[in-house]
C-alpha cells in the first residue's frame, strides 16, 4: 500500500497530471474514512476542492468536514450528472477555473436506483476521463462506488478504468486497470434494437427535419412530456438528424417509442464519430460548428452513443412528467 499524501495526511505535489482512484465502500465508515481526510487535506493545502455526489451523501460529507466544508464546492451529482454525458464538462469548468493549480475532486456518478442504461453510461464516462484530462496540470479525482448497493459487475468493471484504488490508508495500484489505449473505444458496442412498435421515419434532406421534429413532438406529447421538454427533445432529435445529413452520409433513420415512463428516440446513419469526447467538451464561444452533440447532452436525461466503422447510433431519452 502506498500511503499517498495526496489522499490522506500530507501536502500534494504540484504538476502531477491526472490522478484517478476508485473507492469501493461497504458502509459510511469506509466512505468517510477515506474522503474526509482527502478533502480536508486539500483544504489545508489551499487547493480548490469540488465534491460532486448525490445530495444525501453531500450532507453526510459536509457534516463530518465541519468548518472545512465552507471552503469546498459541493454540488449535487444527481442534478449535474443525471445524464452522465454532462459530468466531464462540469469537471472541466472546475479545472479551468483554477489554471495552473493543483485541484481535487470527489465524483460519485453511480448510485442505487440508476437504470441499467444509466450505469452503462457511467462506466463509459469513467473510461473517458483519462482522455479528457490527458494534459491537465494537477487534478486528483476520487470516485466512490457503493459496493453493497450497486451490482457487483458494476463495481468490478469500474476498477478497470481507474489506475488506483483508494481507502482510508491511501492509494494502491488497481490490478484490474486497463489503460484506455488497450481496451475498446468508449463508443464501441451495440444498443438493444428498438422495439417493433417504435414509430419510424427515414430522412434525407433539410426539408425532412420538420418531419423529424413533428414525429418526436407528437410521441412526446402522447407520453405526457411537459411542453418545454417536448420542445427540448424535438430540438435534440433535429440536431442529431442534421448531423446525419452533414456528416453521416446524407441520410438516416429515426425511431421513437415510450419505455418505462420515458420517451426514447434513436437516430442511425452510416457516419463514424472519430472523437470519443465529441459532445463532452464545451465548444468555444466563437466556434460556429460542433455545438450539436454538446447541446443534445445538455437537453436530454440520457444520451447513448455507439459508433464504429459500420455507422453511428445515438439514443436519447427524456423522462416523462
Amino acid at each position: 500500500m502506498n500511503a499517498d499524501p495526496s489522499l490522506a495526511g500530507g501536502e500534494a505535489e504540484a504538476g502531477r497530471g491526472f490522478r484517478h482512484a476508485v473507492l469501493p465502500y461497504a458502509d459510511d465508515d469506509e466512505y468517510l474514512g477515506a474522503l474526509v481526510p482527502f478533502i480536508a487535506d486539500g483544504v489545508r493545502a489551499g487547493e480548490p476542492v469540488m465534491v460532486a455526489v448525490p445530495e444525501p451523501r453531500a450532507e453526510l460529507i459536509s457534516e463530518h468536514l465541519g468548518e472545512a466544508a465552507g471552503a469546498v464546492e459541493i454540488v449535487d451529482m444527481a442534478e449535474i450528472g443525471r445524464n452522465p454525458g454532462r459530468i466531464i464538462p462540469a469537471w472541466q469548468a472546475f479545472v479551468d477555473g483554477h489554471p495552473a493549480r493543483a485541484v481535487r475532486g470527489v465524483g460519485e456518478p453511480a448510485w442505487e436506483g440508476r437504470s441499467e442504461a444509466e450505469l452503462e453510461e457511467c462506466q463509459r464516462h469513467e473510461q473517458l476521463l483519462a482522455l479528457a484530462f490527458t494534459d491537465v496540470h494537477d487534478f486528483n479525482l476520487v470516485c466512490p462506488y457503493d459496493a453493497n448497493r450497486l451490482p457487483p459487475a458494476v463495481v468490478d468493471r469500474v476498477c478497470r478504468s481507474h489506475p488506483e484504488r483508494a481507502d482510508a490508508r491511501g492509494t494502491s495500484p488497481c490490478e484490474a486497470y486497463e489503460p484506455p489505449d488497450r481496451g475498446p473505444s468508449p463508443l464501441a458496442g451495440r444498443l438493444p434494437p428498438p422495439p417493433p412498435e417504435a414509430e419510424q421515419l427515414e430522412f434525407g434532406s433539410d426539408r425532412d427535419l420538420r418531419r423529424v421534429r413533428a414525429l418526436v413532438t407528437a410521441c412526446a406529447r402522447r407520453a405526457g412530456l411537459a411542453r418545454d421538454r417536448c420542445a427540448d427533445l424535438a430540438l435534440a432529435a433535429s440536431e442529431l438528424a442534421t448531423n446525419s445529413l452533414r456528416h453521416g452520409g446524407g441520410h438516416g433513420r429515426l425511431w421513437a417509442w415510450t419505455e418505462e415512463g420515458a420517451i426514447v428516440c434513436e437516430l442511425a446513419d452510416r457516419g463514424s464519430i472519430k472523437d470519443p469526447l465529441a459532445g463532452r467538451r464545451v465548444p468555444s464561444p466563437i466556434q460556429e460548428r460542433g455545438w450539436g452533440l454538446y447541446l443534445v447532452h445538455l437537453l436530454c436525461d440520457l444520451v447513448e452513443v455507439r459508433s464504429g466503422e459500420v455507422g453511428t447510433r445515438i439514443r436519447i431519452r427524456m423522462i416523462a412528467g
